[in-house]
């Protein structure tokens, strides 16, 4: 059995970088990590949670994490995006972090004390042989520089603009601009609905930072200020000319 593997490298003038790789897996029962060593050395590594972050085991220990993970020295960081790939190791003596890519165990094959491990007297299917394709994205800078944009970095991966053919015949208008946040650009708009009960739409937002944010929410033609705390969600109520805030069950606070 052979496996090939293709890296594609794109370096952008902004100092990022993103690579493409593409796998073709021919290996049951083993597995496949992408190793990033760093240029410093590794006191902690973070990894990222819905609404949240969470420090991430070293000694080689399998992590599951959201769509990025940090390695962090005193003052300098190294971050790692991707657009699904979960798993990630951290080898603190070799001073890396290892990406879990590929893993090819027989499907349902974890063994117990009854049935033993999975018997080899006949064909069964492996988990992940195949072709697959993968993208990450680097981005290196201080460590309050990197944590504070992490984010919306991950965001612009991996919810990119969709773009719709469409042959306007000139007799519109252009219409108002939608949702706008002015003053930091690390609060992220995480949700736009409507609202439950149909009065107005709502508007999620969410502090992605350890750090207490501020900033001026502009809808249309309508604005308020806002004060979110670290890690905070904070709903808002767009209803005719006025913007009040509710809780998570779109209740007027």
């Amino acid at each position: 059995m052979t496996s090939r593997a293709v890296l594609h490298y794109i370096i952008s003038k902004n100092g990022g970088m993103e690579v493409s790789l593409r796998v073709i897996w021919n290996e049951p029962e083993k597995m496949l990590r992408l190793r990033l060593p760093a240029a410093f050395r590794i006191r902690e590594t973070i990894g990222d949670e819905p609404f949240g972050v969470e420090k991430l085991r070293g000694n080689m220990s399998e992590n599951c994490s959201g769509q990025y993970v940090i390695a962090e020295s005193n003052n300098t960081s190294f971050a790692v995006y991707n657009n699904g790939t979960y798993g990630s190791a951290v080898d603190s003596s070799g001073n890396a972090i290892l990406i879990s890519l590929l893993r090819s165990p027989v499907y349902s094959g974890h063994p117990t004390r009854e049935t033993g491990n999975t018997p080899q007297d006949r064909y069964l299917p492996h988990i992940d042989i195949g072709e697959h394709e993968f993208v990450f994205s680097f981005v290196a800078g201080t460590r309050m520089t990197v944590r504070n944009n992490a984010a919306r970095q991950a965001a612009v991966l991996n919810d990119p603009p969709m773009t719709l053919s469409m042959y306007p015949d000139g007799n519109g208008h252009t219409t108002e601009s939608g949702v706008i946040i002015e003053g930091d650009d690390a609060i992220l708009l995480s949700a736009w609905k409507p609202a439950e009960d149909n009065n107005g739409s709502i508007l999620r937002l969410f502090n992605p930072t350890d750090e207490r944010r501020k900033a001026r929410l502009v809808y249309m033609n309508i604005s308020c200020e806002m004060s979110l705390a670290p890690y905070e969600i904070k709903s808002m109520r767009v209803s005719g000319d006025h913007i009040t805030e509710t809780d998570l069950n779109e209740q007027t606070i």
